[in-house]
């Protein structure tokens, strides 16, 4: 077991993993500070260290909101892009984890369909997004 660890962590130093990250950190930080811009009343805190970033989603008056983020990261799903459910004390916030290994390119394709999705979601539901329950009950039916 400790041979397939020193393997793995071989590669990280081989590829440069940690360095790509530290490379594209940038632009992640870039393009959620861009969504932020778009709706700066929905979309509080934004922040990114290496490929690991948040955007935190809020109610009017700055309340943490965890439907939206969860609507967000459904229509996200419906459009490709797979995250992890929303995180934070509240569940509010939309975590950014891609692979270490990812391109450039690739991370600004992911952001594009993140700001799409966000878009739709503040667009065409101005009031608080369906319940967690209401779009789990939508999925399963599916």
């Amino acid at each position: 077991m400790l041979r397939c660890g020193s393997r793995e962590s071989y590669k990280i130093i081989r590829e440069d993993l940690s360095g790509n990250a530290a490379r594209l950190e940038s632009i992640l930080l870039d393009g959620l500070k861009r969504i932020q811009q778009k709706h700066p009343e929905r979309v509080g805190h934004v922040s990114a260290r290496g490929l690991v970033g948040g955007m935190q989603m809020v109610k009017t008056g700055k309340q943490p909101d965890h439907d939206t983020a969860h609507a967000i990261i459904e229509k996200c799903f419906h459009k490709g892009l797979l995250f992890f459910a929303p995180v934070g004390a509240w569940g509010q916030t939309v975590k950014i984890a891609p692979p270490l290994t990812i391109p450039a390119e690739a991370l600004n394709e992911g952001l594009s369909v993140l700001s799409e999705a966000v878009s739709e979601v503040l667009k065409t539901d101005p009031e608080p997004a369906k319940t967690q329950q209401e779009t789990s009950r939508r999925l399963a039916s599916d």
